[in-house]
């Protein structure tokens, strides 16, 4: 399969919007879009229902590449905690590349929800109380594991120039999808060997098993010949005998 066929999205872009929908994550998603990587954008205001919608896990699940931007309201979005959390399951399951991006929040806030993503889960804690204890727990080990992958800091990379660091994402963006593409195209090729060298070893079987029909064809043509051979020898006796035995019982 074509390795551009596999993804329906190269990248998607997991953010808070009311950070920086219209700032950051605007210009980065530009940058991308403008160097044709398909990039998977949520250009809807946060609904107010607590399930995140159907469509969006499935855009992660289409996409080859996930970009976490860690804002400071960012866990006060249960829709981008639970997308974190699909995120983090398709890395396991589908293998997909997670690129954590730390805008102006320090990694070990969200590695240890300190902050305010503690101030963040303060507050589910008291709007949600136990209810959904469970669900809190998948998203603080979420955070954890994102919090502990490699990725970029705007404060420490860049010393904050945001425009630095989307070049640096678009590049790292671009070599990944090529790599990518390189080994799928390797694995695509290995798999074409594979399958010309079995059939290759299948055309050898027929070789061989036509060269045994041929044999055994040979054989059974020898041995119509011989039967033939034989039966006109027989023929010939008979008729020879035949006209001996009708002079002896002609009267002398």
């Amino acid at each position: 399969m074509d390795p551009t066929q596999m993804w329906k999205y190269d990248v998607f872009l997991n953010f808070r919007g009311e950070d920086t929908r219209k700032t950051f994550t605007d210009h980065l998603y530009d940058a991308l879009v403008r160097v044709k990587i398909r990039t998977f954008r949520d250009d809807g205001e946060l609904q107010r229902g607590r399930e995140i919608s159907s469509e969006l896990l499935k855009a992660i699940e289409e996409s080859r590449i996930s970009i976490i931007i860690f804002s400071r309201n960012y866990a006060t979005s249960r829709w981008c905690l639970e997308e974190l959390v699909k995120i983090l399951d398709c890395k396991k399951t589908r293998g997909q590349l997670v690129l954590p991006l730390f805008f102006n929040v320090d990694p070990s806030d969200v590695r240890e929800q300190k902050g305010s993503f503690r101030e963040a889960f303060d507050e589910h804690e008291r709007f949600d109380g136990d209810r959904f204890e469970d669900q809190q727990k998948s998203w603080r080990r979420a955070l954890t594991e994102a919090g502990n992958l490699s990725g970029w800091d705007l404060r420490t990379d860049v010393d904050g120039f945001e425009l630095k660091l989307i070049k640096k994402v678009v590049r790292e963006v671009q070599f990944c999808i090529a790599n990518d593409n390189m080994v799928t195209l390797e694995e695509e090729e290995a798999k074409l060997k594979a399958e010309e060298h079995a059939l290759q070893e299948k055309m050898m079987d027929l070789k061989k098993q036509m060269e045994a029909i041929n044999l055994q064809a040979e054989v059974l043509s020898s041995r119509r010949a011989n039967l033939v051979a034989r039966r006109s020898s027989l023929e010939e006796m008979t008729r020879h005998f035949g006209s001996e035995d009708s002079r002896l019982l002609q009267p002398v």
